[in-house]
């Protein structure tokens, strides 16, 4: 299914997803599975950007990353992550010298909720490509 994909609408849900003050490991990360899902281009933004992780945030990392491709990466546009982000958001946030107010819990179905509405604009916008505009 061909997914149409406005700037604007990209541009807006890393805005959201920052907002919520999501791990920018996870932003990286999910940036770089979703582009090229996407037919976007990678770029050398997210290439020279990815943060360097080790020790349990790299480990929690990488068993995201295996459980989601599991799920499989489309299924995170349609709210379906792997609970392994929210492990890894709660393991960042806890280290983090000043956490945010909202629990991991909270910060995942943000990001769900976040990812569907990006999604449902892209419907909009082939929707709106294909059939045109009606009252």
């Amino acid at each position: 299914m061909l997914i149409v994909v406005r700037k604007e609408d990209w541009v807006d849900l890393w805005k959201e997803l920052n907002k919520g003050r999501t791990a920018t490991v996870i932003e990286q990360t999910w940036r770089s599975h979703l582009q090229p899902l996407l037919d976007i281009p990678l770029g050398i933004s997210v290439v020279e950007t990815m943060p360097v992780v080790y020790g349990e945030t790299e480990a929690l990392l990488q068993f995201a990353i295996h459980e989601q491709s599991a799920i499989g990466w489309d299924k995170l546009l349609l709210g379906m992550g792997a609970v392994s982000w929210k492990t890894l958001q709660d393991f960042i946030d806890t280290n983090n010298p000043r956490p945010p107010q909202r629990s991991a819990t909270d910060w995942m179905h943000l990001a769900a909720c976040t990812l569907l509405k990006f999604r449902i604009r892209c419907w909009k916008s082939r929707n709106h490509m294909i059939h045109g505009t009606t009252n």
